[in-house]
């Protein structure tokens, strides 16, 4: 984890083969990209802004010229443009990630690009006993394909190791437009049945699925 030396309230999570996570509270700007890392930036092509951003201003995005994919949750409420940005998500091409009826997918229609829903993290199973767990999210292809993404984590060989893997699913046949939180719940296994009746997230995604 890094914090940012100009606001020490955003913080940024670097995962291997993840996007890099960009938490905290308010608006990003381009000093917040100095984090004693040099040319970071420039190493990373996917960005998720978590709820608690409010606004990115101008030179904060276009420091990611290899940018790819922007994941952005639904607190955010401006991006401001620059011809600089705008010339940076066309070139890439940039895939915008987010809830239906967000910011997001109205930026994405905006300015052009290509919108897919944001993968939706459904609960973990965990056996003690073992040491082991297993996460499930709802995964959307940018085919707009549905899938069901597992991530199963064990103990590695020595202490703080861990081993695991990760495998998908398509969604159950019995799926479709108008599925209720709780018959979405009953399709998964019965450890997640709490979990996935508590989520919010995906009740507000089933909601608008429904309608379109």
């Amino acid at each position: 984890m890094y914090y940012s030396r100009h606001n020490n309230n955003i913080t940024y999570f670097f995962t291997w083969g993840k996007p890099v996570l960009v938490e905290g509270k308010g608006a990003l700007c381009k000093e917040d990209t100095d984090i004693g890392k040099e040319n970071w930036t420039q190493e990373y092509t996917r960005l998720y802004f978590k709820d608690g951003i409010t606004e990115v201003k101008k030179g904060f995005l276009e420091s990611f010229i290899g940018l790819k994919e922007l994941i952005i949750d639904s607190t955010v409420e401006n991006i401001e443009m620059t011809n600089e940005l705008i010339e940076l998500l066309k070139n890439n091409q940039v895939i915008i990630r987010g809830g239906y009826d967000t910011y997001a997918e109205w930026f994405a229609e905006k300015n052009g690009l290509l919108f897919i829903h944001k993968d939706i993290y459904l609960g973990i199973r965990r056996n003690e006993e073992r040491c082991e767990s297993r996460t499930i999210t709802l995964h959307f292809e940018e085919s707009g394909q549905m899938s069901l993404l597992y991530e199963d984590f064990c103990q590695g060989i020595s202490a703080g190791n861990t081993m695991g893997g990760e495998f998908t699913r398509d969604m159950p046949e019995e799926f479709h437009k108008g599925c209720t939180l709780e018959e979405f719940a009953d399709m998964m296994p019965e450890a997640y049945f709490e979990q996935i009746m508590k989520n919010k997230e995906l009740e507000a995604f089933l909601r608008s699925y429904a309608k379109r």
